[in-house]
């Protein structure tokens, strides 16, 4: 017994200068971090799980060791994502103009992508070593946006359709508004689509890291409210209204509008964001019902039916259009009979579009109406 608890002794001792001097590396070479070498990073993971766990209550962390964590949580998030060799992470000083502003990100011309982190991020974890999951929030909001520029500036030039979504057609407008509008971006911070994706995709991934690295304290922390965070960011972009050009307007009409005009003055926007050219023409009239849906078939090749509907739902659910919105809706309404005549399709995507449209229509108008005049016309 007493031999196999002195070599129980000797081999935490071992351990221990196995860790520090892990520690020490750590803080040495996080700045050159090699994030996809599996070793190092269980060697990061490790020496970040003894600091947050195992030092004293009343200890706190090194600015160095803050800095440790957040260099190697931004890369390994960025390292899931794909990005992790054009991230660039650097630390600041306050900005005494910037008093809410934790973290920034900026593309640059080299192709990578420059993230900064404020002495306030870096204290909030000095301070609270119950590992604060708003300073979690800002290390992965930043690098999102990072993720965010790859997949609407980047990846589409390839046309690689399994990019297009709802997420980047709105950052698209949301990036050519921006150009228009030099005060969009701030009028409307709180609102973007840009903005609240980011929170929402790092609050989440706070929790996820919360639990990994310190499970005490994630059991501990009120989840629903984190929860009740989480959703507060998934805003209805059809009834939100947005300031833009000195008024405001309804945010999809004007996306809408916004779109055709760049098209209409700069062909070389569908080139720049192909994922115009699904539900916009060469010219920037909009694709009419029928071939909207076919666009629709084509992407779920590689799209899940829900991804595919959320990004045509925003497509094809506008507020405004170039003529008499009931004129519209009853020269959709018949087209989209027809369609389902001829194909049989069970499809209840286009049945709730053909819902909506007879809805638009007038109260004494109904299915059995339209469908009957259309019949006796072709009589």
């Amino acid at each position: 017994m007493y031999k196999l608890q002195k070599i129980n002794f000797m081999q935490n001792i071992l351990n221990r200068k196995e860790l520090f001097s892990n520690l020490e590396w750590c803080l040495n070479n996080y700045n050159n971090i090699c994030i996809s070498n599996e070793k190092e990073r269980l060697k990061y993971q490790q020496v970040i799980k003894y600091l947050l766990n195992t030092k004293k209550k009343d200890a706190v962390l090194t600015e160095e060791e803050a800095k440790m964590m957040m260099v190697f949580f931004s890369k390994d998030f960025a390292f899931k994502l794909n990005i992790a060799e054009k991230i660039k992470i650097q630390f600041k000083e306050d900005d005494p103009n910037l008093k809410d502003v934790w973290g920034s990100f900026k593309p640059a011309k080299d192709g990578s992508y420059k993230i900064t982190y404020y002495n306030k991020s870096i204290n909030s974890l000095i301070k609270k070593r119950k590992f604060p999951v708003k300073a979690l929030r800002i290390i992965f909001h930043e690098v999102i946006h990072a993720a965010q520029h790859e997949m609407v500036e980047i990846r589409p030039q390839k046309e690689d359709k399994k990019h297009y979504n709802v997420e980047t057609y709105m950052i698209t407008v949301e990036n050519m508004l921006r150009d228009l509008d030099e005060n969009f971006y701030d009028k409307n911070y709180a609102k973007l689509y840009k903005e609240n994706n980011a929170n929402k995709i790092g609050l989440q991934c706070a929790l996820v890291y919360l639990k990994e690295y310190v499970p005490k304290a994630y059991k501990k922390r009120n989840k629903q409210k984190i929860y009740e965070k989480i959703n507060s960011y998934d805003i209805d972009y059809y009834n939100e209204y947005i300031e833009c050009f000195d008024s405001t307007e309804n945010y999809l009409e004007l996306m809408d509008i916004v779109t055709i005009l760049s098209i209409q003055q700069n062909k070389k926007i569908l080139e720049k964001y192909p994922i115009l050219k699904l539900a916009y023409n060469e010219d920037g009239s909009r694709k009419n019902i029928i071939e909207l849906l076919e666009e629709r078939n084509a992407l779920l090749e590689n799209h899940t039916k829900k991804e595919a509907d959320e990004l045509f739902k925003v497509f094809i659910y506008r507020n405004k259009f170039d003529e008499d919105i009931e004129l519209m809706a009853k020269k959709e309404s018949v087209l989209l009979m027809d369609y389902i005549r001829q194909t049989n399709t069970q499809d209840s995507f286009i049945y709730d579009i053909l819902k909506h449209r007879l809805e638009q229509l007038e109260p004494t108008k109904n299915f059995n109406d339209l469908t009957d005049n259309e019949n006796n016309k072709k009589k």
